[in-house]
């Protein structure tokens, strides 16, 4: 989930930038496990995403 966070958000992504941003998505409930092991996360744009690593 961390590798397509960070390609998801573009280049250049660190590591603790892609974790601080799977962590503000589970915070905000919209990153849950899904009941097939996989995490499952609500529609999001990358802008979206970007957003919130912004705000950490």
């Amino acid at each position: 989930m961390l590798l397509t966070l960070a390609l998801r958000l573009g280049d250049p992504t660190s590591a603790e930038q892609a974790e601080q941003v799977f962590d503000a998505l589970v915070m905000r409930g919209l990153l849950r496990p899904g009941w097939n092991g996989l995490w499952d996360l609500a529609p999001i744009s990358d802008t979206e995403l970007r957003q919130l690593l912004k705000q950490r």
